[in-house]
């Protein structure tokens, strides 16, 4: 701390690069000429301090991201999107559409063959990607298996890219984690 401007009373300030903060008012003070007040015996115009980087901010900005990936994916996903699902036995990957309801409740797979799969969402199992999966194929980031709680079926669906299957493998989580949540009821 060094002793603040004539502006700030003569109180204390603390000296963080050109930007001071008078601990008297609270309040950072600002001059158009920088002072040469010192602190630990160095020059207020040394090279600023690099910002001070808030949780708070990382947080926000990780939501806000968020926010958008599950936007994009829950409108995709209700308009129908394409992914292939691998038939564990064989590891042949089989052409299927994927439709998520509007009311966030059934997740469908619609196979080539005409068949229909439907996991409601409020039973779904924990999904898993990656390597964990054992899926049989030569790419399992591409990979992710979604499932029914007590069911030992799984629908292992795999995607174009790695950063697709990501997105899925988080936007499910995100979903599956939501509807586990219990909304209080009338006290």
């Amino acid at each position: 701390m060094a002793l603040c401007c004539a502006a700030c009373h003569g109180a204390e300030q603390i000296v963080v690069g050109l930007d001071k903060w008078c601990v008297q008012d609270e309040e950072w003070v600002t001059e158009d000429e920088p002072d040469d007040f010192a602190i630990f015996g160095l020059p207020s115009q040394t090279t600023p301090c690099p910002p001070v980087v808030k949780h708070n901010d990382r947080r926000e900005k990780e939501k806000t991201r968020l926010k958008a990936l599950t936007e994009d994916f829950f409108s995709r996903a209700q308009r129908g999107m394409e992914v292939a699902l691998v038939d564990e036995a064989s590891g042949s990957p089989v052409a299927c559409f994927l439709v998520l309801d509007t009311s966030f409740t059934r997740l469908s797979f619609y196979p080539a063959d005409g068949s229909r799969h439907v996991l409601l969402l409020r039973d779904l199992a924990e999904p898993s990607r990656g390597k964990a999966l054992s899926c049989g194929l030569s790419s399992p980031e591409r990979c992710v298996a979604v499932g029914i709680v007590q069911e030992p079926r799984r629908f292992v669906c795999l995607f174009d890219d790695s950063e697709e299957a990501d997105n899925f493998f988080t936007c499910i989580t995100i979903l599956r984690l939501a509807l586990r949540v219990p909304i209080p009821g009338p006290v």
